[in-house]
């Protein structure tokens, strides 16, 4: 065994190797194991040269047991692909303000489409605690300087005046005026073509209807007020926080003389007939909301959606308590 090979004094353990020990010969262990051993012996002179780890097998040594393969690692089953969405994607304006009507809307749209599935729009819609007096929503109307207060023959600015609304989108389609005169002669007073009504500036009449005294001749000299209803095919839009002046523009046809005059203000209504459709019981110039003769005519656009036509969104009102109606007549005189 081992021990058979020692210089000296066995070595049993290794507190018995003295690393001092004096350097084998050529006919030591050094030179059956083909060791390398230095002059001055240590430790390490015991330790086998790399690559020579065979030649310090001693007999008994058996050979390392083979290594087991490597099992290559099972590939894991994927999961099952989930959907990449599962409903649609909605986005929507702010609420509206809370209209006089009670409602407010907002606007809706798309802005994923998710296959497969159909999700529904979120309502554009919904009820809200309305101002109680409908007039605080509604507009103002206010009057403007006439270009010219003479009164002369032919077409003339009979009115100016500004509707501004109050908070509010609001859209007009009907007004009515009251024109009194006072003539010498037989002076007809009369619509011209369509409303009669054209924006300031503008120099065409707005297209619609207009009709006075029930369709009868207004004769100045006649002591009876005459009543001037005018209608738009279009509702006249004005934007909240703006303004918008219009005209009044009528036809005098009759001699003239100094002291003849006419007065135009704009109509209110005494009643609230409540917010409902549009109802047409004449031609063109004829708008009303609860039946009666209402004279003027807004909406709040506050309708999901809104419309102006007859029969359409509920959210048409008349001029009751209206600031600024029944407005102060305006005059023109020879």
């Amino acid at each position: 065994d081992f021990a058979a090979y020692a210089l000296g004094a066995d070595v049993s353990n290794e507190t018995d190797f003295n690393p001092t020990t004096v350097a084998a010969d050529d006919d030591t262990i050094g030179e059956d194991k083909g060791l390398e051993v230095s002059a001055a012996a240590h430790r390490a002179d015991t330790s086998p040269r790399i690559g020579d780890a065979e030649s310090f097998r001693t007999e008994g040594d058996t050979e390392e047991a083979p290594k087991s393969p490597v099992t290559p690692p099972v590939a894991a089953t994927p999961a099952p692909a989930q959907p990449s969405c599962t409903q649609d994607v909605w986005a929507c304006n702010d609420w509206s303000a809370c209209s006089a009507s009670g409602l407010q809307s907002r606007a809706c749209s798309k802005i994923s489409d998710c296959a497969g599935v159909e999700t529904p729009m979120p309502s554009a819609s919904r009820s809200c605690q309305a101002t109680p007096d409908a007039a605080l929503q509604g507009p103002r109307i206010s009057l403007i300087a006439l270009p010219s207060a003479v009164l002369t023959q032919g077409d003339a600015v009979a009115m100016r005046f500004v509707i501004e609304p109050r908070g509010v989108d609001m859209g007009i389609k009907h007004l009515s005026f009251l024109v009194q005169s006072s003539t010498a002669g037989a002076v007809a007073i009369s619509p011209t073509s369509a409303s009669s009504i054209r924006r300031t500036g503008d120099g065409t009449n707005i297209p619609g209807g207009a009709r006075i005294n029930g369709g009868a001749a207004c004769l100045g000299n006649s002591g009876t007020p005459c009543v001037l209803d005018v209608g738009f095919d279009g509702e006249q839009d004005i934007a909240g926080g703006t303004s918008r002046s219009f005209d009044l523009v009528l036809n005098v046809n009759g001699a003239l003389v100094a002291g003849d005059s006419i007065q135009v203000s704009l109509r209110g209504d005494s009643a609230d007939t409540g917010t409902g459709p549009l109802q047409q019981v004449g031609g063109a110039w004829d708008y009303r909301v609860g039946g009666g003769g209402d004279a003027f005519v807004w909406s709040d656009l506050s309708g999901s959606p809104h419309n102006d036509t007859v029969g359409g969104s509920s959210d048409w009102f008349n001029g009751f308590e209206l600031k600024g109606l029944p407005s102060d007549p305006q005059t023109r005189s020879k």
